[in-house]
Parts: C-alpha cells; sequence; structure tokens
C-alpha cells in the first residue's frame, strides 16, 4: 500500500492551517516533563532559523489526556475539573470502571477500636483490602499499571497465579503527571546522583557511571526558574484572618502554623528529637546524620493561603492531590478574557504553555498512538515516520476515529511506563504497509531493560503525639537519614576522588547491610485516616540494584491478537531475607528501601514513644474512611471513653512498612544503554561483530536516525532519594541541548 494511499481518509495535509505541508518536521510523543522540555526547546530553536513563507507549524504534540484546564486548547474552563477522593467519577481514572485507588478496608467490629500496627512489613498488593467505587469509563487522570514477576523460564503444570509485585501511577493529561503528583521538587546530592546513575551492568563501579552530576548541574538551575518551586516558610506563605470577639479581630500568622499544617509541626518536632539523640549518642542506631527540611513544592502557596483563610474552595489543605487539585487562582489573558490556573504549576503553565506561545506548536490532545512505523517508500537514512493514533471522545470512548501523521522526527515522551513497551512492540510486529519487514528497525537490546521505582515504600506509624494526618497537603518537609556520611549536601560538590571514596564506602554498606545507604522520608497526607495520631509518609532510597525491573512479551496477547504486546515484570522482594545467592544479589526488588526504613522507624519508636504513665494519644481504628455514620459513631465512642478517663494506650510506637507501589517509574530505555548520551535510540549491534575492548575510544554505536527518547525511561532507575520530577526535566534538558542541534541544525540565528 502506498504512503499516499493510507493518509488519504485520515489527515493528508496534517496540519488544516497550512495547505502546503504534509509531513511535520518532529512529532513529540507525550507531554510529561519530557516531553513538555522538548517541545519548548525545539519550538525555539525553530524560532531561530529562517523558515518557507507560509510553512505550518513544525512540531506536532500528542496527548492521549485532556487538556484539563483547557487554557492551551481554545476551551478554558469555567469551573474546577477534576474529580476528588470524596467523591470520585469517571475523571479520577484512565480508561477504567472502577476508582485508581479506593481506600483500605477493615472488618465493622474493629469500628473504634485501638489497633496493632505491629511493626509489619509487607506487600501493598496483597496486605490490605481496597474498596474502589465503580466510576463511568473516561479519559480521566490516573492510570495504574500492575506488574508481575518474571514467568519461569519453564513453565510449570498447575502453577498458582503470580503475585503482583508493583502497582505504578502515572498521570494522563496535558502535562502528564504533573497533574498528579505532590507537586515537591527535590534534586539530589551530589553523592546520591552518582548512585542513582551507575551503569545497570557495572553497579560497582565508580569510572562506569552514565552520567555526572556536573554535567546537569546547569539544567537543574534552568528548570528551577521555569517551575518556580518555594517552600511554605517562605516569607510570603501568611494567612490572615478576622475574629471579631477578639481584642485585636484582623490578625496575620504563617502558614505553615495554621490548623491544617499540625502534621508538618509534628514531624519536625520528631525528627529534631532524633536529630539530636544521634548527635549525642542517645540511642543505639546505624543512623550517623538526619538532615531536617522544609520542601520545595512547584505549588502556588498565595492560593493554599485562601484555602486557610476560607476564601478558596479547600483542596490541598484537605489532603486531595492525585486525582488532581482543585484550588486555583485566576489570571487574566491578552484579549483580557480570563483563565483558571491550579494550584499545581502543572506544565501547562510554564514550558507547554511558552511552547505554545511561539506559535510553531500544534497540540493534539485525547489522541493515543497505536503504532509508529517508517515509510518504506523513504530513504533508510532519511526516513519519513508514520503515526497513527486513534482520537478519543470523551462522551463515546469505544467509539475512536482514526487518524495518521507523518515526520521526519519522532520524540518518545510517553514516560517510563509506556515509551519502552511502545518501542518494542512497534519494532518487533510487521510494518503495515510492506509486512514482510518490521515497523521500526531493530533496536538496542537494551531497550525495555533496567526499569526501577526510585526505591519507593510507604510508611504508616502510629504516635504520641497528634498529627492531624488527613490534611496539611499535598506535602511541605522531608527528613533524610544517612547511614554513611554524604559531604556532598547542600549543593556541595567533591573533587573525583573524594567522591569516589564516598561512592565506594555507600556500596560497601549496600552489599554488606541489604539496606540502603540512607533514606528520605517525605510527609504526605491520607485523607481516609480518622484517627488523630497516625503519620504517613512516602519514602525514597537508591537500593543496591536500582532497576532490575524489565519489559518482557505477553504470551497470551501475542497469542490472542497474533501482535507482540510488551509489559513490565519486577521481582519479589524478599522481605523475609531468605539467604541471598551472593553479597549483593541484584535479584531483590525492593528490599534495600525496606530494611533502612525499619531501621528509621524503629530508631523512631525508641526516640519518640512516650514512656510509661504518660497520657498518650488513643489510636481511633483502622485506616479506613468508612462514610459519615461510623465516622459519628467512632467520634462519639473517643469522646465517651475520654469522659469516663479511660486507660491510655501506653505501649511503644508501631508501624507499618508497605513496598510494590510507585509513583516515580524511571527506566527502560537508559541513557548510554538503549539510547546514546543524548536520547537517540540505538540500534541492534551487528552480532558478528566484536568489539574492541583494548581501543581506548570505543566505536560510536549507531543510532537510528530521527528516533529519539526525552522522558524518564533515560534514568537507570532512581534519581537519588528524590522525587524524579526535576531531574527528569533537567536531563530533557541535557538531552534537548544537542537534539535540537540534529534536528534543527546549528545554524541558528
Amino acid at each position: 500500500m502506498s504512503s499516499k494511499n493510507i493518509s488519504a481518509p485520515a489527515e493528508k495535509i496534517v496540519n488544516p492551517e497550512s495547505v502546503g505541508q504534509t509531513v511535520y518536521d518532529t512529532i513529540i510523543i507525550g507531554s510529561g516533563f519530557g516531553g513538555s522540555v522538548a517541545a519548548l526547546r525545539l519550538c525555539e530553536a525553530f524560532q531561530k532559523v529562517d523558515r518557507p513563507k507560509g510553512a505550518g507549524k513544525p512540531v506536532l504534540l500528542l496527548e492521549r489526556g485532556k487538556d484539563w484546564w483547557g487554557n492551551l486548547t481554545g476551551q478554558p474552563t469555567t469551573a474546577p475539573p477534576f474529580s476528588n477522593y470524596r467523591q470520585p467519577d469517571g475523571r479520577a481514572g484512565w480508561m477504567m470502571n472502577l476508582e485508581p485507588f479506593g481506600t483500605p478496608q477493615s472488618p465493622p467490629a474493629t469500628y473504634g477500636q485501638p489497633e496493632n500496627l505491629g511493626d509489619a512489613t509487607g506487600n501493598f498488593n496483597t496486605m490490605t483490602t481496597y474498596a474502589q467505587r465503580p466510576i463511568p469509563v473516561y479519559p480521566g487522570l490516573v492510570e495504574t499499571i500492575v506488574a508481575y514477576p518474571p514467568p519461569p523460564k519453564v513453565p510449570v503444570p498447575d502453577a498458582p497465579a503470580p503475585t503482583p509485585t508493583m502497582t505504578t501511577i502515572v498521570g494522563a493529561a496535558l502535562g502528564g503527571t504533573s497533574h498528579v503528583y505532590n507537586t515537591f521538587f527535590q534534586k539530589p546530592s551530589q553523592l546520591a546522583f552518582t548512585l542513582a546513575f551507575r551503569d545497570p551492568e557495572e553497579l560497582d563501579s565508580y569510572e562506569s557511571v552514565l552520567l555526572s552530576y556536573g554535567e546537569l548541574a546547569q539544567h537543574y538551575d534552568t528548570v528551577e526558574k521555569m517551575m518556580e518551586p518555594k517552600t511554605i516558610d517562605d516569607k510570603d506563605n501568611m494567612v490572615t484572618e478576622t475574629v471579631p470577639v477578639r481584642e485585636k479581630p484582623v490578625f496575620t500568622y504563617a502558614l505553615k502554623r495554621s490548623p491544617p499544617y499540625l502534621s508538618t509541626r509534628s514531624f519536625r518536632k520528631q525528627v529534631k528529637k532524633i536529630e539530636d539523640a544521634v548527635r549525642f549518642g542517645e540511642v543505639e542506631t546505624p543512623i550517623k546524620s538526619v538532615q531536617l527540611e522544609y520542601t520545595k513544592l512547584a505549588l502556588d502557596w498565595s492560593v493554599v493561603c485562601k484555602e486557610v483563610e476560607v476564601k478558596m474552595l479547600p483542596s490541598a489543605i484537605i489532603g486531595e492531590m492525585w486525582y488532581g487539585m482543585n484550588s486555583y487562582s485566576i489570571s487574566k489573558t491578552p484579549s483580557e478574557g480570563q483563565e483558571l490556573l491550579g494550584v499545581k504549576k502543572a506544565l501547562d503553565q510554564n514550558y507547554l504553555k511558552k511552547a505554545n506561545d511561539t506559535g510553531l506548536l500544534d497540540i493534539r490532545c485525547l489522541s493515543k498512538v497505536t503504532n509508529v512505523y517508517q515509510d518504506p517508500s523513504s530513504f533508510g537514512s532519511s526516513p519519513i515516520y508514520v503515526v497513527t493514533v486513534e482520537r478519543i471522545a470523551p462522551t463515546d470512548v469505544a467509539n475512536t476515529a482514526p487518524l495518521v501523521y507523518r515526520a521526519k522526527n519522532v520524540i518518545f515522551s510517553a514516560g517510563s511506563m509506556h515509551t519502552a513497551s511502545m518501542l518494542l512492540e512497534y519494532s518487533n510486529n510487521p510494518n503495515p504497509e510492506a509486512p514482510d519487514t518490521k515497523g521500526l528497525p531493530a533496536l538496542s537490546k537494551y531497550v525495555g531493560k533496567f526499569w526501577g521505582q526510585n526505591g519507593d515504600v510507604t510508611g504508616t506509624q502510629d504516635l504520641s503525639i497528634k498529627t492531624r494526618p488527613s490534611d496539611g497537603g499535598p506535602g511541605s518537609t522531608d527528613a533524610s537519614f544517612y547511614f554513611v556520611n554524604d559531604d556532598t549536601l547542600n549543593g556541595i560538590t567533591l573533587p573525583d576522588d573524594e567522591l569516589e571514596a564516598a561512592f565506594n564506602q555507600s556500596i560497601d554498606y549496600m552489599k554488606a547491610n541489604k539496606s540502603a545507604s540512607f533514606i528520605r522520608l517525605m510527609l504526605y497526607p491520607a485523607w481516609f485516616d480518622e484517627a488523630d495520631n497516625l503519620q504517613n509518609t512516602y519514602n525514597m532510597s537508591v537500593c543496591y540494584q536500582p532497576a532490575p525491573g524489565e519489559f518482557l512479551v505477553d504470551p497470551a496477547s501475542e497469542k490472542s491478537s497474533g501482535r507482540k504486546v510488551y509489559s513490565l515484570h519486577y521481582p519479589n522482594t524478599p522481605v523475609e531475607q531468605p539467604k541471598l545467592k551472593k553479597l549483593g544479589d541484584v535479584n531483590v526488588g525492593v528490599l534495600d528501601s525496606v530494611n533502612a526504613l525499619t531501621t528509621v522507624l524503629t530508631t523512631w519508636g525508641e526516640v519518640n514513644a512516650s514512656k510509661e504513665g504518660e497520657s498518650l494519644i488513643r489510636r481511633n481504628g483502622p485506616l479506613t474512611y468508612r462514610g459519615p455514620l461510623p465516622a459519628l459513631q467512632s467520634t462519639r465512642l473517643h469522646h465517651a471513653r475520654s469522659l469516663e478517663s479511660w486507660t491510655a494506650n501506653s505501649v511503644q510506637e508501631e508501624f507499618v512498612v508497605a513496598y510494590g507501589i510507585t509513583a516515580h517509574p524511571l527506566g527502560g530505555c537508559v541513557l548510554g544503554k538503549a539510547c546514546n548520551e543524548f536520547g537517540q535510540v540505538l540500534a541492534a549491534e551487528d552480532g558478528t561483530e566484536v568489539p574492541d575492548v583494548k581501543k581506548e575510544v570505543p566505536d560510536v554505536k549507531k543510532a537510528v536516525p530521527g528516533l529519539y527518547v526525552v522522558d524518564g525511561s533515560l534514568i537507570p532507575g532512581s534519581t537519588g532519594a528524590a522525587t524524579p520530577a526535576w531531574t527528569i526535566a533537567a536531563v530533557a534538558e541535557y538531552c534537548m541541548t544537542k537534539i535540537t542541534e540534529n534536528i534543527v541544525g546549528t545554524t541558528q540565528q
């Protein structure tokens, strides 16, 4: 079939505004941090070159999700656009009939009773039953993807169904997961970064690190200027209230001291006690040092202040986060109109807005890519890529409209859960126009390998201090606990020899203790918690093997559809700690993080637990939201027992550590492995060639013309015990310095 025939029923003229353009210069698939950076830098580069008069827009951005606030697609919303935890509907989940998360369930007999957390450790996917409310199928915001262990090499007859090992949370929106995440913007230290970017095949080798901290430093600064993250304790974050019965009825105080952020103050008070106990040797623990800080958030804190002042719909202060946040500010448009800007400084407010303002970007939302292949009539050294799309109608999701686009270059920015699987699928299935060949050239054997989840584990603690755990979102503070010395904190950089020594010290600690050498605890709200003394933390570390996951072909899908489809597999985490095969065995899931967090929370309880005879806060029941009537009954029981002077709980503080869930997927198309050092996809190496390892300068690996990856897939499983957003954007900025030269040229004005 000719290329002309296939495009005729779809969109031969892919840019309706310009009848002369039939092929885009570049198509970007996905609009998360990677895709948004790519869109802006490409459009800026095209602004600096001479282009033919009347030429259409050179860059097309394809996004499967919605433009939720509508400001970049000419349909600005006039009301908050998102669903919420308390009343979920179709907007909560991407093409699913149950809400993504749900609430933990407990037997009715436990309502209002003390709960024994028991210092337990377990798989998130099996340890608790979650009630997920039904929702209409809709192109909503959150997608959850479940991974299982790799299948046995030899099938086992009558084997039980595998247990899920990882649930991954990703966003579907113009702006990607920037509408889902809790807006934490964290940058790793030089040591943490270096440990994160180890070569997955040379984990002990300092010399084999894939990317240096110095190469990314300036790009971190660029991203910070664009996103403008700030901490809750910024001097401008003040709340003004009026209380008529006071002598001075109008008073102003810091947001961090407001009632919703009791959990922030409680967390910091406890961490400071641990820090002092460690410093003065008052507790026996492997923790060497503690760093407590207010976290930078890409959040409009002025809107949060208005929430506290009851001038704005509450969202942040009541724990809303992953289903989107509905509080907003109002901004004037150049045409003197108004637009709503969400409290999250999502990418539609900065990178994407600036890219769109160039006039060189074509944005198509609700466009799900189904195939990418090379036009067989184009030249191999300068191929034309054909991108097929299903156009989604939100009111009729079962009936999609097929579209076809063409481009000289394709940038995959679909995120770590989709980019690798798409590349594997498209390069291992027939070309629709030339069935005797594959859709894409044979790609590097590393495509689909080295996936990780940032060392994520969660913690729930039963404390001896009031916390108000359901409020005070989407975050505010974090604390890092170190089992080795890190002299690169607070922006300090070490010379090469000292950094290598610190690197080796961390590696030795991880291998000897089956534990991460440091871990960061982030406080976050859990809206369904009714007890007033629970604390929830989301925690990250660098594991010895940060990226043990891999995308493999799904035999069942291949058998049913005749097409190879790829899905993520992730190893079990052996929390019982059986004897491992060797020191530093890589196939241990996220065990290093589990052990590090268990150590920290054990020390936490030893330092902070109330002593015998002191009055402790009653644990008011299971970690569930049971609706207004059970909640009211629980409250009545609590007050009745208080009046009766019931015996206070005086046991040691307890906790639960859960693994098997992440909002931070990374890897699958790693820099220097599946892609070159700037994100261009590498072709499969000729199996007959034997690399000359004696060469001081190795041969440059062959890259696929016009095929790039710019997203979290480039990162080998970890961003150094920090949330990935900042690092993903910085890596994207780094890659685009070269990619824009490749695509636009070096003759920019």
